[in-house]
């Protein structure tokens, strides 16, 4: 139980992912403000701990932190997927994003190992961080913020300012009509509209604006599920990694089992960083590169010896780190319209995962079994993940290689 109360929140947020859909939707134009309350909420119901002796009153306050939790993420996702349209620009968004989750998840972990070591319940306090947090935010967030709707202009495109400088060459050509004759050319031009030739790109512009594309649940659910299984393999270790220490190698220091968290956030803040310069030199492997590296960094940290499962951290986070920018930027890039389900979608199979992962520890004899048989998942979507990019990059070459009846049309009359 004490194990389950440690990821019980997950299946809160998982609840969530049911709701968090239609209040984004009713909420769009309020998201900054609906993103503040639950961050505040979320600071409250952790900071309630502190009040109780009782397990099971714990046991409830670590599971309704979950709701605000569940709701405050698919925010932040909608948030950045309208306010940044360029894929380069919302990539870096989400790099700094993971950026910030690791640093809050490091300098989390240094201070609740320090206090723990008089009162667990001083671990409760650091939920007050949030507050000055978002003192800033409220003074900082509305001088930053774009203006309402700039996102969803761009999103749209430039159609309506072509239709505005068309009306303002309409106009200009009947006061032209009107100066250069006189009676009937005057008349003429009053009551014979000008006709105006639209450019072919901006017909297309109108008449696809308003057509939202069929909801891409194939797409959707594969995402997802990388999403859980990195999400979830890292919350194994961060559930039973101290766990490992304490059992396997018998430190009872609660500051050295709290050190390999510390090292997997720093991992994950490194990770962060690194997906630009990957994505770029792996050319669409970045994702199971990085799944490659937490599966060795899991495997190292099922290990007895200290400095390897240390070393194991850190490869947990950059693995970690480096998927959570590069899956939320995914999720952030779809239409509009299927956003706000898509990150729930995410956020909830996310949870369940981080539910389930670290339970299994009941199948197996020992926490480092259980990290073991989570190296052993992660290897297994490495291999899954290449595999599905080797058969799209096929995929790719045969689309090139075979020319459409047009291009094969122009090539024989010798036309570019």
């Amino acid at each position: 139980w004490l194990t389950v109360s440690g990821s019980i929140y997950c299946l809160a947020v998982f609840m969530m992912a049911f709701v968090s859909p239609a209040i984004i939707k009713r909420s769009r134009k309020h998201e900054q403000a609906l993103l503040y309350w639950c961050c505040l909420a979320f600071c409250l119901f952790g900071f309630m701990p502190v009040f109780t002796d009782n397990f099971w009153v714990l046991f409830f306050w670590r599971f309704v932190i979950g709701f605000p939790a569940g709701l405050a993420f698919p925010v932040l996702l909608d948030m950045i997927g309208h306010t940044y349209e360029s894929p380069e620009a919302r990539q870096k968004v989400m790099n700094w994003a993971s950026l910030s989750f690791s640093f809050q998840g490091l300098v989390y972990n240094l201070i609740a190992g320090f206090v723990a070591r008089e009162n667990y319940k001083y671990v409760f306090l650091v939920m007050l961080v949030i507050l000055p947090i978002m003192g800033y935010a409220l003074v900082v967030g509305p001088i930053l913020e774009p203006e309402e709707g700039e996102g969803e202009e761009e999103e749209e495109g430039d159609g309506s300012d072509a239709f505005a400088v068309l009306a303002e060459g309409e106009t200009e050509a009947v006061e032209g009509t009107e100066t250069e004759g006189e009676g009937e050319r005057e008349t003429e031009a009053k009551d014979e509209p000008e006709v105006v030739e639209v450019p072919p790109e901006v017909e297309a512009e109108t008449e696809t604006e308003d057509v939202v594309p069929p909801f891409p649940l194939l797409a959707a659910l594969w995402n997802a599920w990388l999403h859980t299984m990195s999400q979830g393999v890292w919350y194994m270790f961060i559930v039973l990694s101290s766990l490992h220490l304490v059992d396997d190698l018998e430190i009872e220091d609660s500051l050295m089992a709290g050190i390999a968290g510390a090292f997997c956030t720093v991992g994950m803040m490194l990770g962060a960083m690194l997906v630009s310069p990957v994505k770029r030199g792996c050319k669409g492997f970045a994702g199971p590169v990085f799944f490659g590296v937490q599966a060795v960094g899991t495997f190292l940290t099922s290990t007895n010896h200290l400095y390897l499962v240390l070393g194991g951290a850190s490869l947990v986070g950059i693995g970690t780190g480096a998927n959570l920018a590069l899956l939320l930027a995914v999720a952030s890039s779809f239409h509009k319209s299927h956003r706000p389900t898509v990150s729930s979608l995410y956020v909830g199979m996310q949870n369940f995962g981080m539910v389930g992962l670290p339970s299994t520890v009941a199948l197996f004899p020992s926490p480092g079994d259980t990290l073991f048989f989570g190296g052993l998942l992660s290897t297994a979507t490495c291999l899954i993940w290449t595999g599905v990019e080797c058969r799209n990059r096929a995929r790719e070459g045969k689309d090139t290689s075979t020319p459409t009846p047009t291009q094969s049309t122009t090539e024989s009359e010798g036309t570019v």
